[in-house]
């Protein structure tokens, strides 16, 4: 396994930085039906992860997580 490659922009993806493997288009969208934050992010983190997931064309709810509740199976 190759190290991942830093422009000093953010991963350089137009490299590899596996040997083996394909790269695959995906809907974000099928995968991901809501992404959970922990009930006690600073609300800078919840927007944060707003803002990532809109600028990879996600629109999905975001929430903090409730500690109370049974998780998900």
């Amino acid at each position: 396994m190759q190290e991942i490659r830093d422009k000093g922009e953010g991963l350089d993806l137009d490299n590899p930085v596996y040997e083996y493997g394909k790269r695959v288009k995906v809907d974000l969208s099928v995968l991901i039906r809501q992404i959970y934050v922990a009930p006690t992010s600073p609300d800078w983190v919840f927007e944060l992860v707003g803002k990532v997931t809109r600028s990879h064309g996600l629109n999905c709810p975001i929430v903090k997580s409730n500690p109370y509740t049974d998780p998900l199976i």
